[in-house]
């Protein structure tokens, strides 16, 4: 009889317990087989019953975590997990039917890296024509091939490694409220494990569709990447570069809109270019904030 890996599902979650139903049963689906993974949701003390969704799962453990923050949540889960491998995915994503198997596949076949960070798709309320802010978000948001390439790191949304490599780099910087997946993946970068982007590794996620959700979450995003900043002291040449993205962020964003087969009229056009400004105007605006003494979001 052929043995596979066991493998632990992290799921945090705060809310959102609709989209957990959905999520838990897509991981229930799954083609890898059921008696090698387990899926532990770690209730980061939500208003919701994300109790009694999770009982309805056979293959699902409930875990509650009350000090506020993902990556605490996060950290909670893998204390309690059994698995060799630990696989990390969000309450609002979907992963695909093959997700485990492909994920397990692509890390067992490592030879030079210690993190798999899957694929983010995107889905819209109407597939046919997202709106101006779904637009953005699905172009902007979530890049994990782009935060692999580029920053050394894969984000928790879709991310594979090895239990043993989390033991070795220590767990997730539990002080952050956002940007602790950067954080986690390039100290594991800096041990040696580098991760590896893979397009076979699918989840999906859905692009934010309002207005105040999307600068509600930009807000918790700059939060995050300040304190990181700001803690590891960033040397002359790495402000310079942190000026420079900041100056050239929004027309690169406007851009890579722009050359968007589904941007098309006038109208549309000038509502995307108004959303990138609003947001990169509100991220400033969060920066004075806690450079001043302001508490970052909590969720």
């Amino acid at each position: 009889m052929r043995t596979y890996p066991f493998v632990s599902v992290i799921i945090p979650v705060f809310n959102a317990s609709q989209r957990l139903e959905m999520c838990l049963e897509a991981l229930t689906g799954q083609t890898y087989p059921g008696d090698f993974y387990e899926i532990i949701v770690v209730d980061n003390n939500s208003d919701q019953d994300i109790e009694g969704v999770v009982r309805r799962f056979d293959r699902a453990i409930y875990a509650f975590e009350a000090c506020s923050g993902s990556y605490t949540a996060r950290n909670r889960g893998v204390s309690l997990s059994k698995g060799d491998i630990i696989a990390f995915t969000d309450s609002d994503c979907m992963p695909a039917q093959d997700w485990i198997q492909k994920g397990v596949s692509r890390l067992l076949g490592a030879t030079d890296y210690g993190l798999v960070a899957g694929k983010i798709n995107f889905s819209f309320k109407d597939p046919n024509r997202p709106t101006a802010v779904e637009l953005y978000d699905s172009v902007t948001y979530l890049q994990q091939k782009e935060h692999v390439e580029r920053d050394g790191f894969g984000t928790t949304a879709n991310l594979f490694t090895f239990r043993k490599i989390i033991d070795r780099v220590g767990p997730f910087d539990d002080t952050l409220k956002s940007g602790g997946d950067r954080q986690w993946g390039q100290r594991a970068s800096s041990f040696g494990y580098k991760p590896v982007y893979a397009d076979d590794v699918n989840v999906t996620h859905p692009a934010v569709y309002s207005i105040v959700q999307l600068c509600k979450r930009r807000r918790r995003v700059t939060g995050g990447l300040y304190g990181l900043r700001k803690r590891e002291h960033c040397s002359f040449c790495e402000h310079g570069g942190i000026l420079a993205k900041r100056f050239f962020g929004p027309l690169s964003n406007i851009s890579l809109i722009l050359k968007d087969r589904r941007v098309c009229g006038v109208r549309r056009r000038i509502k995307l270019i108004f959303i990138v400004l609003l947001v990169d105007s509100l991220a400033s605006l969060e920066k004075i904030r806690l450079a001043l003494g302001g508490k970052p979001e909590r969720h």
